[in-house]
């Protein structure tokens, strides 16, 4: 019976280990890896989509953007509605691609070549921690530090401050996929009102 007893707390200690690395809502029930672990390395999206509407409650007028992107070619579809009831549609695609690196040791690489034009950009990235209001996980956000941006031309930060560039929700993190997410609304007292919402699938290469 004693063994028996043994034998079970082990089973209990092995699946509160292994279930402690979810944070993200979709990420694996089972994990022998950290969230750290699974992070580091380099990541390409594979596909993605983001929608944001811009209502100017003055003039009546709703601006929407919805990008979709195969990780090869991002079509953008952008539409104006006046106050008349107007609609107007445009299409737009170009070609794209998109990597994060995060290392180990903290440091931090984009790429971005949209339509021919790259953008490289070096830092720092860190955990956020846990927060109540936001709902949010400790390890469920990366905040990101940029140090260096070379789009042709090479512009340097530095500092003794700590400046947030970005951050990212982290909605799904395995060893081979990553999902950031991206869910912002801002609304004024005047009634106007932004919302941007976008999913971002990666693969690890």
């Amino acid at each position: 019976m004693k063994k028996a007893k043994i034998i079970s707390a082990l089973i209990v200690f092995t699946l509160l280990s292994t279930t402690a690395c979810k944070k993200g809502e979709n990420d694996p029930v089972l994990s022998l890896k950290s969230r750290t672990s699974r992070l580091v390395g380099t990541w390409k999206l594979v596909n993605g989509s983001e929608t944001t509407i811009d209502y100017d409650a003055g003039d009546q007028e709703t601006s929407t953007s919805v990008t979709t992107d195969d990780g090869a070619i991002s079509t953008n579809v952008f539409t104006f509605q006046d106050q008349n009831g107007s609609v107007t549609n445009t299409s737009q695609s170009f070609t794209h691609t998109l990597e994060y690196t995060f290392e180990k040791d903290g440091s931090f690489n984009y790429s971005d070549v949209f339509d021919g034009d790259s953008q490289i950009d070096k830092g720092y990235w860190y955990w956020s921690g846990k927060s109540k209001t936001q709902g949010l996980k400790k390890k469920e956000v990366v905040v990101i530090t940029i140090t260096e941006t070379n789009d042709g031309q090479i512009d340097t930060y530095v500092g003794t401050a700590i400046n947030i560039d970005g951050s990212f929700q982290l909605d799904r993190l395995t060893k081979k996929e990553m999902t950031l997410i991206i869910d912002q609304k801002r609304t004024k007292s005047n009634g106007d009102t932004f919302s941007r919402i976008s999913t971002l699938n990666f693969e690890k290469q």
